[in-house]
């Protein structure tokens, strides 16, 4: 085979990442927009705590001075590791040369550069904020499990709206809770249907037997026990929900280094987690804020993230108007629906995010989420500097895109993840 993939075009397909890579990241999700980008580099990265400025009050000053902080406040420091995710597209040539339009490899190059660093963008959404299953690397969790005939399974997913996380061609494996090993066997996704919240599985002579309650994520990142190996800490591991506590108090009493558990400031170190599920949407956020503005003037929570499926439902609790014209904090030409509230802790905006569960909020501080990459780069060529390399063994290209970085929380205090009851077909 030729080798049409010049020094030249793929510098063209890396200079068009670079102009491409901030429009598809936030087009579809404005969590990604409100993260704070910075730059890291090495094995870990450090988020610093202040959980309080110390035991120094009292009515007598030798008891005061004794039961002071020694540094001027309590700390403590979660150490995130890096991890990462894929996109993959090929580009057949044998295919490319019967095309009905006529196309420059330039062309295929920047085609197959977009849709890459969409999958790897979807992927890393999904991953940041895709499940309550408190799983590193959970997709969902499998409400029903049918088998409709010879390897075909349906699955009912217990959050229906996580169908539309998954594509045809992706293969899944399951776990039966956070801490368990894989479970045997695999199966390729080859049906998505979001109206039932099912997806089809074929799982072919794997030996992998779909059950109710398993969690399930991508093949090669779902990982066997607990191990977060390359794994970002998502949303609902740095904030567990109300489900994931005891009193208030995380389950996991670990978390990256820092103790989570009743000897320590729980809302400093894991934000807050509340049931909402027998209030109106809206009352549940008026009262997480009300909870966090009565336990530190310092938590400002100026966002709320729900599936779009909540936001017109809130909206009418709210009796105002959905916005399309929510705007970009990075400059993007993309606006997101939404509206604007006034909470105990002042005005916050509500966007529709669609990698939210349907049944989970997050109240947040926009800017308090980080993403910290090598160079400030969140997307890059995968191998070697290039985005397109030849396969040798056979007429096609390979165009891989990663995104590799630390994802945390800065200001635990101001987030709180509020539970809410999931919709029936279009009635909430």
């Amino acid at each position: 085979m030729a080798n049409v993939i010049s020094d030249e075009l793929n510098a063209v397909a890396v200079e068009s990442l670079d102009d491409i890579w901030l429009p598809v990241f936030v087009r579809n999700h404005p969590f990604l927009d409100r993260l704070s980008l910075k730059t890291a580099g090495g094995t870990g990265y450090r988020i610093p705590v202040n959980t309080g400025p110390g035991g120094g009050a009292s009515g007598n000053f030798e008891d005061s001075l004794a039961n002071s902080a020694a540094n001027g406040f309590t700390g403590a420091g979660f150490t995130v590791p890096p991890a990462i995710v894929y996109g993959n597209t090929r580009i057949q040539w044998q295919d490319q040369v019967y095309s009905a339009t006529e196309q420059s490899p330039v062309d295929i190059a920047l085609n197959s550069t977009k849709n890459a660093t969409e999958l790897a963008t979807e992927n890393l959404c999904n991953m940041l904020l895709g499940s309550t299953a408190s799983a590193a690397g959970s997709y969902a969790v499998i409400g029903t499990a049918t088998n409709t005939s010879g390897n075909i399974w349906d699955l009912v997913l217990t959050v229906r709206t996580d169908a539309a996380k998954f594509n045809i061609g992706q293969v899944i494996v399951s776990k039966d809770n956070a801490t368990a090993a894989l479970n045997t066997g695999s199966g390729e996704v080859i049906g998505v249907n979001p109206l039932g919240g099912i997806i089809t599985v074929d799982v072919g002579a794997t030996g992998m037997t779909p059950t109710a309650t398993e969690i399930i994520g991508l093949e090669g990142q779902l990982p066997t026990g607990s191990d977060t190996t390359g794994i970002f800490p998502d949303v609902f591991r740095w904030v567990p929900p109300a489900a994931n506590r005891t009193a208030g108090v995380p389950t996991v009493t670990t978390f990256l280094g820092v103790t989570r558990s009743a000897s320590s400031a729980v809302t400093m170190v894991s934000g807050w987690g509340w049931d909402g599920t027998q209030v109106p949407i809206f009352q549940a956020v008026y009262g997480s804020a009300a909870y966090m503005q009565n336990a530190s003037k310092m938590a400002k929570p100026n966002t709320l993230f729900v599936n779009p499926l909540v936001l017109p439902k809130m909206a009418q609790e709210c009796d105002t108007k959905v916005r399309y014209d929510m705007g970009s904090t990075k400059g993007v030409d993309v606006e997101f629906a939404g509206f604007t509230v006034v909470l105990p802790t002042g005005k916050c905006d509500v966007l529709a995010e669609p990698s939210m569960p349907v049944n989970q909020m997050l109240l947040t501080k926009s800017g308090t989420w980080v993403f910290a990459a090598p160079g400030g780069k969140i997307f890059r060529p995968a191998t070697n500097g290039k985005l397109i390399i030849d396969s040798f063994d056979g007429n096609q290209s390979r165009c891989s895109v990663m995104a590799t970085g630390f994802f945390g929380c800065e200001e635990l205090s101001s987030s709180a993840v509020i539970t809410v009851g999931s919709p029936s077909g279009l009635q909430f």
